[in-house]
């Protein structure tokens, strides 16, 4: 499979997890409560089944030119944009911890959001798909 409009581009890597990520304002709440081991606690949940599925995959020691990464949040309300992105940032250091997108520098790194709205629990997600542009040797 490959992304739209960039067929150079290969799938490397889908999860997803049984919450609606957290809205850049709750995180900000954490830490102002004391609470960053809320945050730490999700980022290595995120990196411990992102490394587990990579290895799975058969993907470790895959070198990538640049890494896209999409988000869906699927959760009781929409947020606005800087919200959402901020309540992403746990994901995406988990992502880089276990060594599956090497760098979120903006040179090789880029990320899309999108959100869907649910009154039923039972939809609230957040999904990730990690692409990578593989390095031509």
């Amino acid at each position: 499979m490959t992304l739209p409009g960039k067929p150079e581009w290969a799938k490397m890597l889908h999860l997803t997890l049984p919450y609606p990520s957290p809205s850049g304002n709750q995180t900000k709440r954490w830490v102002f409560a004391g609470q960053t081991w809320r945050l730490s606690s999700a980022r290595s949940e995120v990196s411990t089944l992102a490394r587990s599925e990579w290895r799975r995959l058969g993907r470790p020691g895959v070198e990538c030119a640049q890494w896209f990464v999409s988000y869906l949040r699927c959760g009781r309300q929409l947020l606005d944009a800087d919200n959402l992105v901020a309540g992403l940032k746990h994901i995406q250091d988990g992502l880089i911890a276990a060594g599956v997108v090497a760098d979120d520098n903006p040179r090789c790194f880029e990320a899309s959001h999108e959100q869907v709205v649910s009154r039923n629990p039972k939809d609230w997600r957040t999904v990730i798909e990690v692409w990578g542009r593989i390095n031509a040797h």
